[in-house]
């Protein structure tokens, strides 16, 4: 039993919205990283260079002063000049006086200065944070004056630094808590759209996806999803119809059709098996029609036709009208067409095959010397296809379930009863509102669809 449960269990799937942002977080991140890196290194470079400026700009102003005094007096005054200044402690500015014997005096000490290659001078830092500057004034006969310049705070470094790692850290907040439940609330509005089509799948016709009503991305999802649902559910729905339409109808011929089979097989005579092999055939004419006339009906109602294009609707009107004409003749009837041009999208076959079941109906019920009239013209709310009759007509509270296949006028009404309920589904296919009237004067019946109008083909 356990063993059942582990195998219907169903997979965890691995969340590609959760690794999308993950990756995204990790991007995001290295990405803050790298520009708080460079910000830090553009800082402290503009730093040492302001530093460097301010030391330069000391140091010319020392030579300045010492170049104009006289070569032997230039180590006193500049010895004078350190110590005044150590003593002011001028800008923070560190000296060191270096005679040419090579002693050392003043605030900066002889271990806080390298020489590199080329003789280039720098100056220690004590943090990593810090930067300095240091400068040398030539004294003459090898003795010189060191100026350097250090900012132990570095306190712009320390801001950016501070401001870096606080983006730093609302970047992993926002990629580590935030993202996640961001992600987890995305991946449980899919993950219902996925148990909606799997319950669907499994059977459950009303199963629809939720959150349908949101105006983003995955409302658009479940609302195709639902249309889906519902377009199937509508398949099945006529299927099921067309099965039991089909069982239902279909009873009552066959049982005759087995009876005229019985009786050919019993038949005394040559001509009492020939009068039942007919009426046997004929039944199965009508099994054959009747099946035909649902397939067509159900295929229709799928929609599953060819593409609806532009077409002139009185051209479809015209030609339907002159494959009944011989049949009213015959029938005693006249036929009457009112047709004005007017283009609407549709099937042509399946319009012509409406209007020919509806000149039929209107032949077949109505007596000789009735009229029968077939229009099309223009009205406010599109273009009209009207048929009318002034026959007997039908009473106004049975006229809706005329459009229900397999209902007739009357029960010795001929046919299949299909007819109308075919013109309803041609309309639903073509999106045109059918209706059901009295026809002129009040008489007989007067069967209306009205489409939406097109632009004509050029």
């Amino acid at each position: 039993m356990i063993g059942a449960r582990k195998a219907n269990a169903r997979p965890r799937r691995a969340s590609a919205v959760a690794r999308l942002s993950l990756a995204y977080a990790v991007v995001f991140i290295v990405i803050s990283a790298l520009f708080f890196a460079g910000a830090m290194h553009l800082v402290a470079q503009k730093n040492r260079e302001r530093l460097q400026s301010l030391v330069f700009a000391d140091s010319r102003a020392l030579k300045a002063k010492i170049d104009e005094a006289p070569a032997a007096l230039r180590l006193d005054i500049a010895r004078a000049i350190v110590g005044a200044r150590i003593a002011q402690g001028k800008d923070r500015v560190q000296y060191a006086l270096v005679t040419p014997s090579g002693e050392w005096s003043g605030n900066l000490s002889a271990s806080d200065v390298k020489v590199s290659r080329g003789d280039r001078l720098t100056l220690t830092t004590r943090g990593w944070l810090s930067v300095a500057a240091i400068d040398r004034v030539d004294l003459g006969q090898g003795g010189y004056i060191l100026l350097g310049r250090t900012q132990d705070e570095a306190g712009l470094e320390r801001d950016v630094m501070g401001v870096g790692l606080l983006a730093l850290a609302l970047a992993g907040f926002v990629a580590f808590v935030i993202g996640p439940m961001a992600s987890l609330r995305l991946v449980r509005r899919v993950e219902a759209v996925n148990q909606a089509c799997e319950a669907f799948g499994a059977g459950d016709l009303t199963a629809r996806a939720p959150g349908a009503g949101a105006s983003d991305e995955f409302g658009a999802l479940a609302r195709s999803v639902n249309a889906m649902f519902e377009r199937i559910d509508d398949l099945v729905g006529g299927l099921r119809e067309v099965s039991n339409q089909a069982a239902h109808d279909l009873r009552t011929p066959i049982a005759r059709l087995r009876s005229d089979l019985d009786t050919v097989r019993a038949a005394d005579t040559l001509d009492q098996a020939r009068t039942a092999a007919e009426a046997a055939i004929a039944e199965t004419n009508a099994i054959l029609e009747t099946f035909d006339a649902l397939l067509d009906l159900a295929e229709i109602q799928a929609g599953s036709t060819v593409v609806l294009s532009p077409v002139d609707l009185s051209l479809i009107a015209r030609q339907a009208a002159d494959l009944y004409r011989p049949v009213a003749e015959d029938a005693g009837i006249a036929l009457v067409l009112d047709l004005n041009p007017a283009h609407v999208t549709g099937e042509q076959a399946l319009l012509i095959r409406v209007v020919a079941n509806l000149l039929d109906n209107a032949i077949k019920y109505c007596p000789r010397g009735s009229t029968v009239c077939v229009s099309v013209k223009p009205v406010e709310t599109g273009v009209e296809l009207a048929v009318s009759d002034d026959g007997p007509g039908v009473p106004a509270a049975a006229r809706n379930d005329l459009l229900k296949p397999r209902v007739r006028g009357t029960t010795s009404s001929p046919g299949l009863g299909l007819g109308l309920a075919l013109a309803a589904a041609v309309a639903a296919r073509h999106g045109a509102d059918l209706q059901l009237g009295d026809g002129p004067q009040n008489r007989g019946l007067r069967l209306s669809l009205t489409f939406a109008p097109t632009d004509p083909v050029a």
